[in-house]
């Protein structure tokens, strides 16, 4: 089941610097202390936003993790241990470590993506770019609506033809395809449609005749500014760590790593794994909050 978290309710700018640092961090930094930290707490946060629906996700993305790491030594021969030998093609340790580390990569930014859908609404991020670029941020918009709303219109055009009849396969390949292209038809026609439509609303209310107006039900409060501040400075000590060779990691063609005797690779982890936490903090501390007004009822 769905639930509104409580870092949701902080201003759109708060999720939106969140993300960005999250998601830019996990992609330049592959030391593996800070990709298991990224890793863990998106699952985490998702699963704290989705619920059982986020377990059986998290549990989808493991093959995916499994065969991007699998791969990568197919691809990238570098490395002087090998594991064994597909042809003349060597299977190197450190091709798998990269591999593992790619596939971590991966999936935690996948996870932050899916939790960053469930937190920054359309109606957010028209807030945070739609008074500085208002074309692009309702285009933007449009193309992030476009993606569910295909999805829930092809789920409809399918259960519309199957209880008709009209969507049984047979066993051969031109039988399995023919409902599919029916469905991309129907589909195809119900977009030009609706683009017709949503130009003449469009032309209808006045859009583009004159200077925009903004309107939003958001605010920016204290906690948002002491928030911010705080990612800021967090994301200064990660950037410091980096700059100072704390988070260094090169798996081919030969595995070197920061070790943990290193004083700025501790500073940036512990930047690190505050900043992932602040979501999950938010809500554990607006939960116990609800706790304790609860129990004075």
């Amino acid at each position: 089941m769905n639930r509104q978290d409580a870092f949701s309710g902080y201003s759109p700018q708060v999720n939106f610097i969140f993300y960005i640092g999250t998601v830019f961090f996990t992609v330049l930094i592959v030391h593996p202390a800070f990709l298991i930290c990224s890793l863990v707490l998106a699952a985490v946060y998702y699963l704290q936003v989705r619920g059982r629906q986020g377990l059986r996700t998290i549990v989808g993305m493991i093959p995916v993790l499994v065969v991007v790491s699998a791969i990568n030594p197919l691809l990238n021969t570098g490395g002087d241990r090998a594991l064994f030998y597909l042809g003349q093609r060597p299977y190197t340790l450190e091709a798998l470590y990269y591999g593992i580390a790619l596939g971590c990569m991966f999936t935690a930014v996948i996870l932050w993506f899916a939790s960053y859908n469930r937190t920054m609404t359309s109606d957010k991020f028209m807030f945070v770019f739609g008074r500085k670029s208002p074309v692009i941020s309702m285009i933007l918009t449009m193309v992030f609506r476009m993606v569910p709303g295909f999805q829930r219109k092809a789920r409809q055009i399918t259960t519309a033809r199957r209880c008709i009849g009209r969507m049984e396969t047979g066993s051969s390949l031109q039988s399995k395809l023919l409902p599919s292209f029916a469905v991309v038809s129907a589909l195809t026609s119900w977009a030009l449609e609706g683009g017709v439509i949503t130009a003449d609303s469009m032309q209808s209310r006045g859009y583009g005749s004159g200077k925009r107006s903004a309107f939003s039900i958001y605010s920016f409060v204290k906690r948002d500014r002491l928030t911010i501040c705080l990612m800021f400075l967090l994301m200064a000590g990660i950037l410091a760590a980096v700059l100072r060779g704390g988070t260094c990691a090169s798996y081919t063609p030969e595995l070197l790593v920061s070790g943990y005797d290193d004083p700025w690779l501790w500073v940036g982890s512990i930047c690190w794994f505050v900043f992932l936490s602040i979501p999950v903090a938010v809500d554990v501390v607006e939960e116990m909050r609800l706790h304790v007004l609860r129990s004075k009822i």
